[in-house]
């Protein structure tokens, strides 16, 4: 006997939000040097975008597919990128490589070189990302874009005194999470220098129908700091209804302190949300 199977699943969600976080991006030093965060809706990946004094670009992470169109396009556009001269992928998670893939196909941008830390498949900690890395890298092959790896130690001469040095890559040894292996470096344009970091995750399922994810990440150029950190409470009401609570905190010392906004600065998000599944013969 054939067994046909069915299945559908309607979902519904509603969100309650607080306002968007705010900040302000500066050029340091002024007229030469230029780096822009890209946010992402609930900050997921962090995109960063830096243009040199002669007018390259350098492009660290894409966010995740979704979006692409919505974010990451627009905001290249808006800065009139149409070369970028290095993409430095930190790790292979899709919320910070998920749109690599898009933006190497799109005829409206091009990618000259490909800058990342890989692991093998016994390495890996996480198997899906090694399969992520070997797609972009034929990706890439395709395009006929130099997909290099770096280590620790390495230089990389992005301008006219803009230099990269990697203090952080791919761990072999390290047998955690895949965040454990995500590129760290340290940038540096005459005096000034900021150190572009990794993240840290940490999952912890309280109960079979409730858990708890937090993530932290950090920036600073020694005069600028901004640091995030993100919790999703998910609760699990039975198989049909379902809650989550996210509650993101930032410190942002580019925010001035006036009445409306504070460096310290928080977001919430409620969503409820309803799923059914079911199969037939």
């Amino acid at each position: 006997m054939r067994f046909l199977s069915l299945f559908f699943c309607i979902a519904f969600f509603l969100t309650l939000s607080a306002a968007e976080f705010t900040g302000k991006h500066t050029t340091v030093p002024a007229g030469t040097l230029q780096i822009f965060q890209i946010d992402n809706p609930n900050q997921i990946g962090d995109i960063y975008l830096m243009k040199t004094p002669e007018g390259k670009f350098i492009l660290t992470d894409t966010g995740v597919p979704r979006t692409v169109e919505t974010v990451l396009i627009p905001a290249l556009e808006k800065h009139g990128v149409r070369e970028i001269e290095y993409l430095i992928l930190t790790h292979f998670h899709s919320d910070h490589v998920g749109g690599v893939l898009m933006l190497l196909n799109d005829a409206n941008f091009k990618v000259k070189k490909i800058l990342c830390s890989t692991l093998s498949a016994k390495d890996s900690p996480e198997r899906f990302a090694v399969r992520y890395q070997d797609v972009i890298r034929q990706a890439a092959k395709l395009n006929g874009i130099p997909f290099v790896e770096v280590k620790i130690g390495d230089e990389i001469i992005f301008g006219k005194g803009v230099k990269a040095k990697i203090v952080g890559t791919a761990n072999p040894g390290k047998k955690y999470i895949l965040n454990s292996h995500s590129i760290v470096y340290r940038l540096t344009y005459g005096e000034f220098s900021a150190l572009f970091t990794g993240e840290a995750k940490l999952n912890w399922r309280i109960s079979h129908n409730i858990s708890l994810a937090t993530r932290l990440f950090a920036f600073t150029d020694y005069s600028y700091f901004q640091g995030d950190l993100e919790n999703t409470l998910s609760f699990a009401i039975n198989r049909f209804l379902s809650t989550q609570i996210n509650v993101n905190l930032r410190y942002d010392t580019s925010v001035p302190s006036d009445i409306k906004w504070h460096k310290l600065q928080l977001k919430e998000i409620l969503s409820f949300g309803f799923a059914y599944s079911f199969k037939n013969l």
